[in-house]
C-alpha cells in the first residue's frame, strides 16, 4: 500500500511546526524566526499554521506593517467559554500534527506559546491513547511566552517530561507573563528561572534565554540558535532522522 503522505525526496532535516502569536499570521511569522531559519538551515525545516480563529485588524501597527489582513487568535480570550476556545486550538493544532507531522519540534511565539504549551500538556497526559500518526514533539520551544488563561474547565496546565526553551525578552512589557508560564507551566521551570546564568548541578530540562529585547525574537539570534541545535542533538528524532522516498 501507498503512504498517505508519501516523501518524494530524501530529507534528513528535522521538522518545526512554528505558531504565530496574538492577531498574526504565518506570515508574520515567517518573517519574525527569519533569522532562526537561516541559522539552522542545515538541520531544521519549518511550518507554519493559523489560527483557528480569523480577525480583520493586527495585533498592533508593526503586525500591519509585516502582512495584511487576514489575522488570526488561537483564542477568544473575551468569550465566556474562553475554556472551549482554548480546546479547540489545541484540537486545532492536533488534526494539522497528524495530518502534517510528525514535528520534532514546537514553536511558538507570545500566545503561539500559550497553545504549544497546552498541546505539549494534552499529548502528555493522553500519551497512551494517542493515534498512531498523532507524534509528539520533543522540545518546545516558547518565544516571549504568554501564559494560557486558566478556566474550570482546564483547570492548571504543567507540562511534565518534554524538555522546553524559554525566551524572555528584559525589555518586554509582558515579561513577567513569559516567567509565569515557564514557572508555573512547567516541572522544573522555578529552578531554571532562579539559576539563570549558574551552572545546574543536575540537568535540566527546562532552559531560559533572557535577552535584551522586547516582544520579539532576539536580535541576535545565535544563542538561540544554539541551545536548539545543542538540545536536538541530545533528542531522538521523531521520525529516525530521515524520511524515505517512495516511488
Amino acid at each position: 500500500a501507498t503512504p498517505s503522505r508519501p516523501w518524494i525526496l530524501m530529507s534528513r532535516k528535522r521538522r518545526v511546526l512554528c505558531l504565530h502569536g496574538w492577531r498574526a499570521n504565518p506570515a508574520v511569522a515567517e518573517l519574525q524566526s527569519a533569522q532562526l531559519q537561516a541559522a539552522l538551515e542545515d538541520i531544521l525545516q519549518f511550518s507554519f499554521l493559523a489560527g483557528p480563529i480569523s480577525r480583520a485588524d493586527p495585533a498592533d501597527a508593526s503586525v500591519g506593517e509585516l502582512s495584511e489582513s487576514p489575522y488570526y487568535e488561537w483564542w477568544d480570550a473575551d468569550s465566556d467559554a474562553v475554556g472551549e476556545s482554548q480546546e479547540a486550538a489545541v484540537q486545532h493544532v492536533k488534526r494539522f500534527m497528524q495530518e502534517e507531522g510528525p514535528f520534532d519540534v514546537l514553536l511558538g511565539f507570545s500566545q503561539g506559546a500559550a497553545v504549544a504549551t497546552l498541546v505539549a500538556a494534552d499529548l502528555e497526559s493522553n500519551a497512551h491513547v494517542l493515534p498512531s500518526d498523532l507524534v509528539a514533539p520533543v522540545l518546545l520551544v516558547c518565544v516571549c511566552g504568554s501564559s494560557p488563561i486558566v478556566s474550570q474547565s482546564t483547570g492548571h496546565i504543567q507540562v511534565e517530561r518534554l524538555p522546553s526553551i524559554h525566551v524572555i525578552g528584559s525589555a518586554d512589557e509582558a515579561a513577567d507573563d513569559s516567567m509565569k508560564l515557564a514557572w508555573y507551566g512547567f516541572a522544573g521551570g522555578q529552578e531554571a528561572l532562579e539559576s539563570v546564568g549558574a551552572e545546574p548541578e543536575t540537568p535540566s530540562v527546562v532552559s531560559v534565554l533572557y535577552h535584551p529585547g522586547g516582544h520579539c525574537f532576539p536580535a541576535k539570534i545565535q544563542p538561540l540558535a544554539d541551545l536548539i541545535r545543542k538540545s536536538l542533538q541530545s533528542l531522538p528524532s521523531v521520525n529516525g532522522g530521515a524520511r524515505c522516498a517512495v516511488s
